[in-house]
């Protein structure tokens, strides 16, 4: 780069200097190029475009609703007889923090499949072949901390019982890429973990956690804060590499025993299952075969998350379904909202705590409340049904 020169007039190096004219050359030669007509114009597809960002963005946002429906939800903190659980709160005490409700119930996070690679002689042949299926009990890995969940109430919405609705949003986005669970599958499915918080009731007894196991047995589950990047035990599944799929066998369910006075024993208890799903994908329903004897993967243009069934180059495989197609015979696929490069899911969660009537207590606690006598809701007519609507 040229330096820059301040040109100094005659007169400021004496004072009998006279100032003459100055001139500069400028080159005035012109240089002649073709524009082609391409760089005149170029047509973009905005529908194009937008389904090429939709099909190649990963990234997620949750948020939705949340609904408990328990006759724990209401319940006293201070409530030390059964007769506490059928009573309600009075109008205005559900937000006075006296009573149980989702907030004070439950911890909440996300968590997505554990990437945890299966071997060991009896699963692995050779390479990455499966012999046959497996049942295996599902872990999750923790993707989110307490401080990143939002939960409020939903205006003046209501459920059946007139127990407030809340609403819940995550304030981070979730990336999915290169993202793959233990099969090395592509993750389809967040889960929402709802860790259940006991408590002090009014008599000094602490609400007690316990976890069911594949036989059947139940096991004591001490209550603690996750952070992300923790672990837990999920559901029951059984994979089967030759058809490509994995299905639950056994729901993971946790038992809450409230210790109160009045019952035949020492407790009532509730269960519930801790995992909801939330789905990201779907795979096409149809199952794709291929070879790659004498060539490779890439040529055969096999996926990566292919299963290998034995060592002639079979392979195995399902297609993801591209965001924003719903299959109209297998209802699979999904359809979210696209904005920013992100996918937003919303979901309407249920959260059931139900009495656990596999309790020999709580069996004959509940069959003993009496319930009143059926009353008549709605009266047959006795006119002419064919004259409704005519003129009287």
């Amino acid at each position: 780069m040229s330096e820059i020169q301040e040109i100094q007039l005659l007169s400021g190096t004496t004072t009998t200097a006279i100032n003459l004219d100055a001139y500069e050359n400028i080159d005035l030669s012109t240089h002649m190029r073709e524009l082609l007509p391409y760089d005149q114009t170029n047509v973009i597809s905005q529908a194009q475009l937008f389904n090429q960002e939709r099909q190649q963005s990963q990234k997620y946002r949750i948020y939705g609703t949340l609904d408990f429906m328990s006759i724990v939800n209401g319940l006293n903190k201070n409530y030390n007889s059964v007769f506490d659980f059928f009573t309600r709160p009075r109008l205005g005490d559900e937000f006075s923090g006296v009573t149980r409700n989702i907030l004070n119930c439950f911890d909440i996070y996300l968590c997505k499949p554990l990437g945890n690679k299966f071997s060991g002689s009896t699963l692995l042949v050779s390479g990455n072949t499966l012999a046959t299926g497996l049942t295996y009990q599902l872990k999750y890995e923790v993707i989110t901390n307490l401080n990143n969940l939002q939960i409020y109430k939903s205006g003046y919405g209501k459920n059946i019982f007139y127990d407030q609705n809340y609403s819940f949003n995550f304030n981070i986005d979730f990336d999915m890429t290169n993202q793959y669970d233990s099969f090395n599958k592509p993750i389809t499915n967040l889960y929402l973990f709802l860790n259940f918080k006991p408590q002090l009731n009014g008599i000094g007894q602490l609400e007690s956690v316990s976890a069911n196991t594949y036989t059947g047995n139940t096991v004591f589950r001490p209550y603690l804060v996750y952070t992300s990047g923790s672990s837990v035990n999920g559901d029951w599944s059984y994979y089967d590499p030759n058809n490509f799929e994995d299905f639950q066998i056994a729901r993971r369910e946790y038992t809450i025993s409230f210790y109160c006075t009045g019952t035949t024993g020492t407790n009532i208890q509730f269960k519930y299952n801790p995992f909801i799903p939330i789905k990201l994908r779907d795979f096409n329903d149809q199952l794709i075969t291929g070879n790659i004897t004498g060539t490779s993967e890439t040529d055969k243009q096999i996926p990566i998350y292919a299963v290998k069934i034995d060592d002639n180059g079979n392979y195995v495989w399902e297609d993801l379904l591209p965001n924003g197609f719903i299959d109209p015979l297998s209802n699979r696929g999904v359809n979210y909202p696209f904005v920013n490069y992100r996918h937003y899911i919303f979901s309407n969660i249920v959260v059931q705590l139900a009495t656990n009537l596999n309790d020999t207590n709580t069996r004959t606690t509940f069959a003993t409340i009496e319930l009143a006598n059926s009353s008549l809701l709605y009266n047959k007519p006795t006119s002419d049904l064919n004259n409704l609507g005519n003129k009287c």
